[in-house]
């Protein structure tokens, strides 16, 4: 009787399988596979998104600091206009045809600077004539300009900063490669923005 007993008890080792049939594990099977591959997707195109939103208020940030830099070498035309054709207007005159707006960042770096120092050099040598109030006008706006270069060029910094930084993290940096995305340079202005004119 106590043989019997044994016999009706459940063996520890057998298990349940954990597909009753074939078809239903090639049906799980390929569910799991395919929930899989659209959260691949899905962290694919939230990076691509996100990335691509970064860029794209970096590269707007970067125009305005183009716009800005474009109305400084306007009015710094203006000032060679108004002084004729001097030898004090020359080397204004040669910073201002190296400016390109639609240059790399690196360019518009040199040909701001260049001007910076020529305007450096052409203020104070002005100050000392008596038609002086006649250029000082215009030594005021380009001043007034650079004053809003320095937030222009902060903002475009950070932004660009951000984005980098977000392009070299994994998964993004996957997707950057495969997009090619580059780095946004950041704009060298040396001591240009230093409350010059």
């Amino acid at each position: 009787m106590v043989h019997s007993t044994r016999a009706r008890e459940p063996r520890l080792s057998s298990k349940k399988p954990y597909f009753p049939n074939r078809r239903s594990a090639v049906i799980s099977i390929a569910v799991v596979i395919s929930l899989l591959a659209f959260a691949v997707l899905a962290i694919d195109r939230n990076n691509v998104n996100r990335l691509t939103k970064y860029e794209k208020q970096a590269i707007l940030a970067q125009d305005e600091v183009r716009v800005l830099m474009e109305d400084r070498f306007l009015y710094a035309e203006a000032l060679v206009n108004v002084l004729g054709n001097t030898e004090q207007a020359k080397p204004v005159s040669d910073a201002i045809r190296l400016f390109d707006k639609e240059g790399s960042v690196d360019d518009l770096g040199i040909s701001y600077r260049r001007l910076d120092e020529e305007l450096s050099i052409l203020q104070p040598s002005l100050f000392r004539l008596s038609e002086y109030p006649l250029y000082q006008s215009y030594f005021e706006q380009l001043y007034a300009i650079e004053q809003e270069l320095v937030a222009a060029v902060a903002q475009y910094h950070e932004k660009a900063t951000y984005y980098n930084v977000q392009k070299h993290g994994f998964p993004a940096l996957l997707v950057a490669r495969r997009l090619e995305m580059e780095d946004l340079e950041l704009l060298n202005l040396g001591t240009a923005l230093k409350g010059r004119p």
